[in-house]
């Protein structure tokens, strides 16, 4: 290239447009560089990171950051894209991370990258012992201290609050080891270990206002309505605000939903979804419609066609081979919907596998259907008003359900269309209406706002069956007694026009 200051300058532009979303534009940029100055590392290892995490173009992301390595054996940021490139096309990874690791161990990231392998090659005692040189090496690092605990908690040692106990006790005035906790807690969610943790932060902060947010939405999840009341009042009015914390206008649309105040939650949530990221507070709008009587309830989720079921054509027991393999995780992760299950970590649709491969071509034909089908465009709706250009992937994996298993009732508000594919299931699931075990349910709010409500919509599971619906609606299924529940899920959203 003429100069370092025009690859800077290009490497720059490549960024800018990754960040946009204009992933095409930023990987020509890239390849641009690389093909007029094959030894710069910067921009092969930003075209190998590209191919990992938009392509899913692995056998070309590996050829990238090799040659990145073959500049540069130890830097960083080209071991860590080799590590995860290897991860996501199955190989090797864990001998990545250690070389990572190795080279730089004085690298937190590093070795918290690490020991996330480790525990995910079910090395438990490895991962554990990482996690400790790392929080003895940087005790002031929130971020390492969060890991421990997580860890301590999923593999059962102790409850999610008592995990950072040791750190808290020995840095009690850390506000962020604190906010770290609280957002664990909340994510788990345990909301009376929330309450025990708030008791425990107002000893060090006396009076502390932040403590309200918490103080307010673990009274309210645990049944204290007076108490979350006076919490939520210490906190101010939220629905006069142009754009708000939008976990806590959230927190309490659900608390005057559990208090039996319907209409003040409802009049709150019309403001909130007109918010930025109020997409969260539609399927709240939606119940609280429903349990008034509202017919705009009937407007939002009675439209024709907004579930719909389509047949995928792929060869069901291979894939389940493949599927089974990729669940390597012990317990679900925290902060999703699985209860008694587990789900696949990173892009299922990415990997290379063949049968994985034939089934992203066969669903991509039955979303395309589902959007054909849909009723027209109307601007004021949250599902039918979104553009129907380029559709892509925004997330997809896999959940393997076991014995008393299930989805609690949530919503994808990040998405636009969501899903569930069956792959194999249990012996035990319902067979009717009346029985209803293992079925997928529309419409029914979470149990623990006490609402009472019955699914709006209940569907029978099939092998090969595929299910289309709304993001923002609720959805959640009914456990069942024993076997093995293995479906595909994937979340889509649309550009253009």
């Amino acid at each position: 290239m003429n100069s370092n200051t025009n690859a800077g300058a290009l490497i720059d532009l490549g960024l800018s447009h990754r960040a946009q979303g204009d992933i095409e534009q930023a990987r020509a940029i890239f390849e641009k560089i690389v093909r007029q100055d094959p030894e710069h590392l910067g921009a092969w290892v930003e075209l190998g990171t590209l191919l990992t995490e938009h392509f899913g173009a692995y056998d070309a992301a590996v050829t990238a950051l090799d040659r990145a390595l073959a500049i540069a054996p130890d830097d960083k940021h080209a071991l860590r894209g080799r590590a995860r490139a290897e991860a996501e096309r199955g190989g090797d990874a864990l001998a990545w991370y250690r070389k990572l690791r190795n080279a730089h161990m004085n690298d937190p990231e590093a070795r918290l990258d690490l020991a996330g392998a480790l525990y995910q090659g079910r090395d438990d005692a490895g991962a554990r012992a990482e996690l400790s040189a790392l929080t003895a090496m940087r005790p002031d690092w929130v971020k390492g201290h969060g890991a421990q605990a997580l860890l301590r908690w999923q593999l059962g040692e102790c409850s999610l609050f008592d995990g950072f106990e040791d750190a808290l006790a020995h840095d009690p005035s850390n506000k962020e080891l604190w906010l770290t906790c609280f957002d664990a807690l909340s994510r788990a969610p345990d909301y009376a270990g929330m309450l025990q943790c708030a008791e425990r932060a107002q000893s060090v902060f006396k009076g502390a206002h932040f403590l309200d947010r918490y103080e307010a939405m673990a009274a309210s999840e645990t049944g204290d309505i007076a108490r979350a009341d006076a919490a939520f009042a210490r906190l101010g009015p939220m629905n006069d605000m142009k754009s708000g914390d939008m976990e806590m206008e959230v927190a309490l649309i659900r608390h005057l939903l559990r208090a039996g105040r319907t209409a003040e939650a409802a009049r709150l949530a019309e403001v909130t979804v007109t918010k930025p990221g109020g997409a969260v507070a539609w399927s709240y709008l939606g119940t609280a419609w429903r349990l008034l009587g509202d017919k705009r309830w009937d407007w939002l989720e009675g439209p024709p066609n907004l579930v719909f079921a389509a047949d995928v054509n792929v060869d069901l027991a291979a894939l389940a081979t493949v599927l089974r393999r990729l669940h390597t995780w012990r317990c679900a992760p925290i902060g999703q919907s699985v209860r008694s299950g587990t789900q696949t970590a990173g892009p299922l649709f990415n990997r290379p596998e063949p049968e994985i491969v034939r089934l992203r071509r066969a669903i991509e034909d039955c979303v395309q259907r589902y959007v054909d089908q849909l009723p027209p465009r109307d601007p004021r709706h949250p599902f039918l008003g979104a553009p129907r250009g380029e559709l892509g992937f925004a997330g997809s994996w896999s959940v393997r359900l076991t014995s008393a298993g299930f989805h609690i009732n949530h919503t994808h508000p990040q998405g636009w269309i969501s899903s569930a594919m069956y792959v194999a299931l249990p012996a035990s699931i319902g067979a009717d209406e009346t029985n209803p075990a293992g079925w997928l349910a529309f419409g029914q709010p979470p149990p623990e706002l006490g609402l009472g409500l019955a699914p709006a919509r209940l569907i029978e599971p099939k092998p090969g069956l595929l299910v289309m619906f709304p993001s923002t609606m609720w959805h959640g299924t009914v456990p069942f007694d024993a076997g093995e529940r293995l479906t595909v899920a994937f979340d889509v959203l649309s550009r253009g026009v």
